[in-house]
């Protein structure tokens, strides 16, 4: 599955339907950003390599961001978040996704 195919089904998930553009570039620190007003998201090319799960989630993650309009973890945005994954599998997510920087 292409990555575009999983930005997809996270659009499908999350209920985004405005146009997101993907590109990947290496990153220092993390596993993705975007950028609210160009509505880019940027993963590194580790994220390639991880289990589709790992990824569905990282991009959700993002598109989270997106639709709140805001880079804050708020809770409106963990809300959005934990609409599609329950607290105990984000925290698994996200500790898998973490392993991914080491």
């Amino acid at each position: 599955m292409l990555i575009k195919d999983i930005l997809n089904k996270a659009k499908e998930l999350l209920e985004y339907d405005k146009d997101v553009k993907i590109r990947v570039r290496m990153l220092k620190t993390t596993l993705a950003t975007v950028s609210l007003s160009r509505r880019v998201i940027t993963v590194d090319p580790r994220v390639l390599y991880l289990d589709k799960s790992i990824i569905l989630f990282i991009l959700v993650h993002e598109l989270a961001h997106l639709k709140i309009g805001t880079v804050y973890h708020t809770k409106e945005f963990w809300n959005e978040i934990e609409k599609i994954f329950g607290k105990s599998q984000i925290q698994l997510l996200e500790k898998e996704a973490i392993k991914a920087l080491a």
